[in-house]
């Protein structure tokens, strides 16, 4: 059997989805189910190349940018075509949303294959841009014609499942299989006990943009050293288009001192980050936020998160409420502020919530076990 994914883009670059994607085709691989991706350059100016990437091939297609945070690549239907006759693939797994993967459909070489969609989040939320809104009925119909082509949908979570419109009007065609990481190579086994006098080093991981909630989490931090507060750190990696909006504020709320904005950052300065992290934070506003990888990528380093109770969303069911970590009231400095606070004040507890979390990694969130699961959904569709 031989199945093709179809992304957004591929390490180095580095986003949730894409490296679900990447763990998801090695470890297929890895149990004799032969993987290959094709996914965007990250960079524009960059010509078509293949590599392999323990076990899995990755064909990387030019891209000239994004538009409405789309990859831009008017040639993936000819480079889908001629990856689609070199690799051979029985099954196409599309992991959405994605815009090129609706080139699939003007393909016969695609359409005359097996189709999976992995739906990772509904394109609009309650918080929607004004741009998307607008552009999402053009969007729709093709959505709609892929999953109609579909011989299965795959949802993330049961509660995005049970939440998101979009799915709920193709239930019969949807299996839950939840999000699962390998673990990264040098992660710590063990959770360790914040000093007494030390900062508390909270991280934020992910793309500054508007559902993320960052501004929540700065006012957080605000409130927080209106009270004498001050003895905390808050790291947020990522690019975005609100990294000079969140700067300006981090600079009028007088945080310079205890909030940093690195940008994008390497793959080991990023694992560092994790190492040096006490909790991380996920204050998103809206079901974007369908599941949050990174929950996953800081239970294997032993770190408990903070997450915000967005309807519909998993990163709730990823967190278990006062036993891996906290989850408060979303769109809410003062909630924030308070289990911050309360993390703050009680190292014992953190200490528990780390432990616990990297147990729930270990049972819960291991990609082999995902792999094993949708390689059985595979084989359904084969016999189908």
């Amino acid at each position: 059997m031989k199945v093709l994914h179809i992304g957004k883009y591929s390490p180095p670059f580095f986003g949730g989805i894409e490296n679900f994607m990447m763990d998801l085709g090695q470890a297929c691989a890895a149990q004799h189910v032969e993987s290959a991706a094709i996914v965007h350059h990250h960079q524009s100016g960059q010509k078509f190349d293949k590599r392999e990437m323990d076990g899995l091939t990755v064909y990387r297609v030019p891209c000239y940018g994004q538009l409405m945070f789309a990859p831009v690549s008017p040639a993936f239907l000819f480079y889908l075509n001629r990856v689609i006759d070199e690799f051979k693939p029985d099954i196409l797994h599309f992991h959405v949303p994605n815009t090129s993967a609706f080139f699939a459909l003007l393909s016969t070489k695609a359409r005359a294959l097996k189709w999976v969609v992995h739906w990772h989040s509904d394109v609009l939320g309650d918080n929607s841009p004004w741009f998307l809104r607008a552009f999402y009925p053009v969007y729709r119909p093709f959505e709609r014609w892929l999953l109609k082509r579909a011989k299965k949908v795959i949802a993330t979570s049961a509660p995005y499942l049970q939440s998101s419109l979009v799915l709920k009007q193709i239930t019969n065609q949807c299996q839950v299989i939840e999000l699962g990481i390998k673990p990264r190579e040098g992660t710590p086994a063990q959770a360790r006990l914040r000093g007494e006098h030390q900062p508390l080093q909270l991280l934020v991981v992910g793309r500054l943009t508007y559902y993320k909630g960052h501004r929540f989490l700065i006012d957080a931090l605000a409130l927080l050293k209106s009270q004498g507060l001050t003895n905390i750190v808050l790291n947020i990696v990522g690019g975005g288009e609100l990294y000079e909006q969140l700067q300006q504020q981090v600079e009028q709320l007088g945080l310079s001192s205890q909030v940093i904005l690195h940008g994008k950052v390497s793959f080991d300065a990023l694992q560092s980050q994790f190492v040096q992290a006490d909790c991380v934070c996920l204050a998103s506003i809206e079901r974007t936020e369908a599941f949050g990888v990174v929950l996953m990528e800081a239970a294997s380093f032993a770190v408990p998160a903070i997450v915000t109770d967005v309807p519909g969303s998993g990163m709730s069911w990823a967190v278990q409420h006062g036993k891996t970590g906290l989850v408060v009231n979303r769109s809410d400095a003062q909630a924030l502020a308070q289990g911050i606070e309360m993390l703050y004040r009680n190292p014992d507890q953190l200490f528990e919530f780390a432990q616990a979390a990297h147990q729930r990694f270990l049972q819960h969130f291991q990609i082999k076990a995902v792999a094993s699961t949708t390689i059985e959904l595979y084989r359904s569709m084969s016999e189908q």
